[in-house]
């Protein structure tokens, strides 16, 4: 795994998260990945990413806003919370009051 190449895609999909965050919605994987130019099968790299480093700095969740297509919830891998409606609602309400506009996200030290 290219560790690297994960970091920057991370990178690349937090605006795009945090912009979705600032208009309360969710995004598909597919969504997220198309906008930053990737297959949406390796989402789950990049948003491990995320949800690694808001865990590490005591962040809401902002990998919640991605969810399945067919079930819109987070898929296998997601920690946020229960995967069941209400349950990652709740969470959801802690990252979209969350003032994500200050924060720019230092992956470097991240570990898989």
């Amino acid at each position: 795994m290219n560790l690297e190449l994960h970091r920057h895609r991370a990178e690349a999909a937090w605006p795009v998260l945090a912009k979705a965050a600032e208009r309360n919605s969710l995004l598909t994987y597919k969504e997220l990945s198309d906008a930053i130019g990737v297959h949406w099968r390796v989402a789950n790299l990049y948003l491990g990413i995320i949800q690694k480093y808001c865990k590490e700095k005591d962040l809401p969740p902002l990998q919640s806003i991605a969810v399945n297509a067919k079930t819109g919830l987070p898929g296998n891998g997601y920690s946020g919370s229960s995967n069941n409606k209400k349950a990652h609602n709740t969470v959801l309400a802690d990252v979209y009051k969350h003032d994500w506009s200050n924060h720019l996200p230092d992956f470097s030290n991240v570990k898989f």
